[in-house]
């Protein structure tokens, strides 16, 4: 099935278990290393389960606790992607590893996947192709392939891109009410509007699509945005990055920063997990706040949020979470406020007006602790098969050959940082992302 383009022209249109931490590949089992020559038949072990609601919830033979875990195991997943010039590495690793992505989630993890796809360019004069392109969900990767095999880098005019009418397209597909939702959106320009220098559209997209009202309307969906920042072309800008930290923090998402294209897919793979093993506990949380507001009707936000996590180490909660290098934010505090874009460049300049002349400013890392710069692997618990990035995309297993948690698990070797996911008690991060998309979505 064919795009929707748009030039204006919009268009619409698709059991958890654990892993001790890992490379994010596919899932892992306790077995000594190979090589890549080698092949692996490890022993499976006894895999920590995924997150689950504890106490009464957590049994598996009642009813309800069947129901939310047949609810929570569907996933719709939308890649939103920079077609532009200077994305042909991203855009290639995600063609070549959309079967590697779709056995780990799908075959391994047991979710109910579809995928979606929103291209996008810029606004004419600046790129005359199409500004975006929308194609259906599928939960067929043959259909999939085929639908990224349709994309080419090429284009783009001046520095910033469409992102507006991106987030517009992406949130208009036909989302599943009960799926959990993630956008990726990989990028490596701003939108329009910031006030970047040589903005061909400084006033914001032509079209009248604004970024952040999308993000917000988004939210309100249950979308969480992890934003891809393709650097080190994206901090070329000087406030890129604080925008694409600004989309995640907004939909209660993550905002990771790659340096090679070479560890998308396990970026895709780790976020996807961890949203899906926190979806397991939303009616858990929802409880929990509930009991929590009857007993201390003046506990402020923050003070519950930290209330639930503490109470949740306690009983034992624990979830898997991706680890990997985030996005720095420098006016993150500016922006928490700004209602539009045009909100957002006069905080950017409010800011900088602010800061001490000659002062370089103080970078600090985005929110999401989960997304501390990533540890090295050396449990000996844990099954490491080493590739070369150039061998990234031929780092299939059988299905029939390994299953489940008997998966052996490829750890792409690089300069650049890795990318894990980890078995862990669940954070403070996690329980505020939790409760933001649920306050957001109006279920608290």
């Amino acid at each position: 099935m064919g795009a929707s383009e748009s030039s204006r022209r919009d268009g619409n249109r698709g059991r958890s278990t654990h892993s001790p931490t890992t490379a994010v590949g596919v899932p892992v089992a306790s077995a000594t290393a190979a090589t890549v020559s080698e092949v692996a038949t490890p022993t499976p072990p006894s895999c920590p389960q995924a997150a689950t609601p504890s106490g009464p919830m957590g049994d598996p033979s009642k009813d309800s606790t069947a129901t939310l875990l047949a609810e929570s195991s569907k996933l719709d997943l939308v890649f939103t992607m920079d077609c532009t010039g200077s994305m042909g590495s991203y855009i290639a690793n995600a063609k070549q590893n959309i079967e590697l992505i779709v056995r780990r989630l799908a075959d391994a993890e047991g979710y109910d996947l579809r995928f979606g796809l929103v291209a996008y360019r810029d606004h004419p004069p600046q790129d005359r192709t199409f500004i975006t392109k929308t194609f259906p969900f599928t939960a067929d990767v043959s259909q999939m392939r085929r639908n990224l095999n349709e994309l080419r880098a090429d284009g783009g005019g001046d520095g910033p891109e469409a992102v507006g009418a991106a987030l517009r397209a992406t949130r208009t597909v036909p989302w599943r009410h009960d799926a959990t939702k993630i956008c990726v959106l990989i990028a490596d320009a701003p939108p329009h509007g910031l006030g970047e220098s040589g903005d061909g559209f400084p006033d914001g997209e032509p079209d009248g699509s604004d970024p952040i009202a999308e993000l917000d309307q988004l939210s309100a969906l249950g979308v969480a945005l992890y934003a891809v920042g393709c650097q080190p072309a994206l901090s070329r800008y000087k406030f890129a990055t604080d925008f694409f930290v600004m989309c995640a923090e907004r939909t209660n998402g993550q905002a990771v920063s790659l340096s090679s294209a070479a560890a998308l897919a396990d970026v895709i793979m780790g976020g996807a997990i961890e949203e899906m093993d926190l979806t397991k506990l939303t009616n858990e949380l929802e409880r929990d706040v509930q009991q929590m507001r009857l007993a201390q009707p003046a506990l402020d936000e923050e003070e519950l949020v930290k209330q639930v996590h503490g109470m949740w180490k306690a009983k034992g909660v624990r979830s898997r979470s991706v680890k990997c290098e985030a996005l720095s934010a420098e006016y993150g505090a500016a922006l928490r406020e700004a209602a539009s874009i045009q909100g957002a460049k006069a905080s950017f300049e409010a800011a900088e007006a602010s800061r001490p002349r000659g002062a370089m400013g103080s970078k600090h890392t985005s929110s999401a602790a989960s997304l501390a710069p990533a540890r090295t692997l050396s449990s000996s618990k844990t099954f490491k098969k080493k590739i070369s990035s150039s061998k990234a995309a031929a780092a299939h297993w059988s299905v029939s050959e390994a299953t489940g948690p008997s998966a052996p698990s490829p750890m792409i070797e690089e300069s650049a940082a890795p990318v894990e996911i980890a078995m862990d008690d669940i954070s403070y991060e996690q329980v505020s992302r939790l409760y933001g998309k649920c306050r957001k979505t109006g279920k608290l």
